[in-house]
């Protein structure tokens, strides 16, 4: 059912023409495509404890081209990384 809408030239809103045209130019605006993209789960640890400069491997899914993990404040360094597991070493000062 289309509603009127005053912002819209076509008086409708986003119809089935419109819609995705509107999500190309939204994407090209914030420069990524997919813009629905599922997002990150972690699903498993490595192992769940140990101390700085040791090898953690988080399992999941949906993990993008270039992760960021963090523990606590502090960034780590990522040594490899794919769709579902990424391995980080862990930085000094993190969180316990």
């Amino acid at each position: 059912m289309l509603v009127p809408d005053p912002m819209c030239k076509l008086n409708h809103r986003l119809c089935a023409l419109c819609q995705p045209l509107f999500i190309a130019l939204l994407a090209t605006l914030l420069g990524t495509l997919p813009i629905f993209a599922a997002p990150p789960r972690v699903l498993d640890l490595g192992t769940y404890s140990g101390s700085h400069s040791d090898l953690v491997t988080i399992y999941g899914s949906n993990f993008g081209p270039d992760p960021v993990v963090y523990f606590g404040p502090v960034r780590a360094v990522i040594k490899r990384a794919s769709s579902s597991s990424i391995k980080v070493i862990v930085p000094y000062g993190a969180a316990p």
